[in-house]
């Protein structure tokens, strides 16, 4: 077996180096010993340090850049109380799955994820079968994130557009193809430039929040103040006569 391919266990765990420091042939310290816990060895280099997979996690999640493109569906269907009590519910909701999956992350930190979390922790009896679902639901969950993502993008550029030349008559399929141009350009980038995927990242981490501060000050300046009532209790059914229809 060749050197440069598997690491022996004396060079991949030094005695004399720092937790968080960087061994260039599989990624940190820490990253060896997570690996030796579950009977394996780190034979990857760590290309993405904190800022650079934060700022990932951030651009993947869209938090801000989301809300901006659905929030109309969310005034349409409860008004700015049903959105906001949404909102905190959802909040609720999802910061108990990230615990549970930091707990489960903690006990086997693979990149598989929820997959591999299957085979582990599922019943023992149908870890194999769970873990194949989940893995293709994951696939599927990716591609669909892809599209949405393209397409979001897509419809943003055509709305750019609609503003900056009045003259301009849109169509769905320029949108259609700004979408496809959009997929075209990222998947080269990550198939031909991805050495520079997390100096790319800590650019948009930089640029999410600075356009984040540049869209919420203007709003908190400018916008007109709404009374108590209208935060909290001000609900629109779409015409259903019921307001307890928009939560559902």
């Amino acid at each position: 077996m060749e050197k440069a391919t598997i690491l022996s266990a004396e060079k991949a765990i030094p005695s004399n180096i720092d937790n968080g420091s960087s061994v260039p042939e599989a990624g940190t310290v820490s990253d060896q010993e997570a690996m030796r816990r579950l009977g394996k060895q780190q034979l990857f280099k760590r290309n993405f340090g904190f800022a650079s997979i934060f700022g990932f996690a951030l651009i993947l999640m869209a938090t801000w850049e989301a809300v901006l493109a659905t929030v109309a569906f969310g005034l349409g269907n409860g008004g700015p109380s049903g959105l906001l009590y949404t909102y905190i519910g959802v909040w609720i909701g999802f910061t108990l799955v990230a615990v549970s999956m930091a707990e489960m992350a903690s006990m086997a930190p693979t990149a598989g994820g929820q997959y591999h979390w299957c085979s582990e922790f599922g019943p023992r009896n149908f870890q194999k079968q769970l873990s194949y679902v989940v893995g293709w639901l994951g696939i599927l969950g990716w591609q669909i994130g892809v599209t949405i993502g393209a397409f979001l993008s897509g419809t943003i550029l055509q709305g750019l557009l609609i503003l900056s030349y009045p003259s301009y008559s849109p169509q769905r399929w320029h949108g259609t193809l700004m979408a496809i141009l959009i997929t075209f350009i990222t998947a080269g980038f990550n198939m031909f430039f991805v050495h520079w995927l997390p100096f790319v990242e800590c650019i948009i981490l930089f640029l999410h929040f600075a356009a984040w501060f540049a869209m919420l000050v203007p709003l908190w300046v400018l916008a007109p103040k709404a009374s108590n009532a209208e935060v909290w209790n001000s609900f629109i059914d779409s015409g259903w006569g019921n307001s307890e229809l928009p939560f559902r």
